[in-house]
């Protein structure tokens, strides 16, 4: 038994040039169609169809769309998403050129169709499945299927959006009879938006909910991280009651309007929050330390990847958040590859304000470029103010006379740093990121 959900686009808004205004006369209907109930372990089939109100064919540029599913109920079936694709003259071939955004964790399949030719519309006919899936149905229950915030392009300016309703499946335990009651229906539905930051996800079961329905939010943090706080809010800004399921899940009675789901994490004390560092790395109490005082985030919300190499940008601003991020005493910038609107901006003037750095000329700071180990342990050294080593230097690749040799001395003297092996210190080779914070945290630890 098919649940086939009609989603009319003469209620939805078009926006043209970001002015709100109403879809036109040849409206668009997306059909959201999939099993209304369905067993424990079987896999069922969601398809989203697009015709043009009256029939016909139509043009179109291009178009965006998702549907998200409840990962509560449904697994996706990998490599189940299919392309749209014409016979022409014998030889099948793609309609658009699609950029796969494919399954997410939080339960959202998504595909970006773009026209092949770029510049001339695609003719398509009416009723044309432009999302076709599999999911596999994982635990009884009601499980939850959205489609909305869809753009299409009849005119490659003037994209019309719209929001679609749920629809949902009964799910019976395997072998059983009767499927268990859905939710209700019907109603005006509004949209949930869900927000989170650096350290975790917030997903909802649903996109859009009708006004009295229960809505469940999923709240997960990545590893390292916990939950910080977690809010529901309303159109005016008012927080709603959040009622707790355990294991991360809260749920809220939707409002009659449009709703917020934010959720903030926070950096769990001693253990890393990126799946690249782990304990027994030698540069795993830095990378904690470096995440603790805000001197990194690491390259994403998980990653820190540790053997890439840093440039001399993110060294010296590295150092300069190591050192407390002192503000510089003035504003002007003899470097003219050192934008003002640059992250690195102010660590950068305060590097040369205390004479970390003169750039690698009078006028080019080389932000992009890799930092060597030379590099940075002479900044980290003039940071220190230079103090003296009591012996020189016994790396044979370090000479007396260059210009790091002082500080690859206090370097060693002081425990920042033992070389590179047999006898060298590789004062060329680029520094890679945990070896840069190792430096700092040996530095400002010892």
């Amino acid at each position: 038994m098919k649940k086939i959900v009609s989603l009319l686009a003469a209620a939805a808004l078009c926006l043209v040039l970001g002015t709100p205004a109403r879809a036109a006369a040849n409206d668009y209907t997306f059909t959201l169609e999939t099993d209304s109930t369905a067993a424990v372990g079987d896999t069922i089939t969601v398809k989203l169809s697009l015709s043009q109100s009256g029939g016909g064919s139509f043009d179109l540029y291009a178009m965006q769309d998702y549907v998200r599913f409840d990962t509560d109920h449904f697994s996706y079936v990998e490599d189940s998403l299919s392309v749209y694709t014409v016979s022409s003259e014998g030889q099948e071939r793609e309609v658009f050129s699609a950029t796969p955004l494919d399954y997410d964790a939080d339960g959202t399949v998504e595909r970006v169709f773009v026209n092949r030719a770029g510049t001339s519309p695609e003719t398509l006919d009416s009723g044309v499945a432009v999302l076709t899936f599999q999911l596999r149905v994982k635990a009884q229950g009601t499980g939850t299927l959205s489609q909305g915030g869809v753009e299409i392009f009849r005119d490659p300016t003037n994209p019309f959006g719209y929001t679609a309703a749920d629809a949902s499946v009964s799910i019976r335990a395997a072998g059983g009879n009767d499927p268990l009651p859905s939710i209700p229906s019907g109603g005006k539905s509004y949209a949930v938006i869900t927000e989170s930051s650096s350290g975790g996800k917030v997903s909802s079961d649903r996109a859009s909910a009708v006004a009295g329905t229960k809505v469940t939010i999923t709240v997960t943090p990545d590893n390292g991280f916990a939950l910080g706080e977690v809010s529901v809010v309303d159109a005016s800004g008012k927080a709603l009651d959040l009622v707790s399921l355990g294991n991360g899940k809260y749920s809220f009675t939707m409002p009659a309007g449009a709703v917020t789901v934010k959720a903030s994490f926070a950096p769990v004390s001693g253990q890393s929050p990126f799946e690249d560092v782990k304990a027994g790395d030698y540069y795993y109490d830095a990378v904690l330390w470096a995440v603790d005082k805000g001197i990194t985030t690491g390259v994403s919300a998980t990653r820190f990847d540790p053997n890439g190499s840093c440039t001399r940008a993110q060294a010296v601003t590295f150092l300069w958040r190591a050192m407390g991020s002192p503000a510089p005493t003035g504003t002007s910038m003899s470097f003219t590859d050192v934008a003002a609107d640059s992250y690195y901006y102010n660590a950068v003037l305060w590097a040369v304000e205390n004479g970390v750095t003169t750039g690698t000329s009078a006028t080019t700071f080389s932000p992009d470029a890799p930092c060597d180990r030379g590099q940075i342990v002479t900044f980290l050294h003039r940071a220190m103010k230079s103090p003296a080593a009591s012996a020189q230097s016994t790396f044979s690749d370090v000479a007396a006379d260059a210009y790091y040799a002082q500080a690859v001395a206090w370097a060693v003297e002081n425990g920042v740093t033992t070389g590179t092996g047999a006898n060298a210190f590789s004062p060329a080779a680029s520094c890679s990121r945990s070896q840069i914070v190792t430096f700092l945290y040996r530095a400002r630890n010892k």
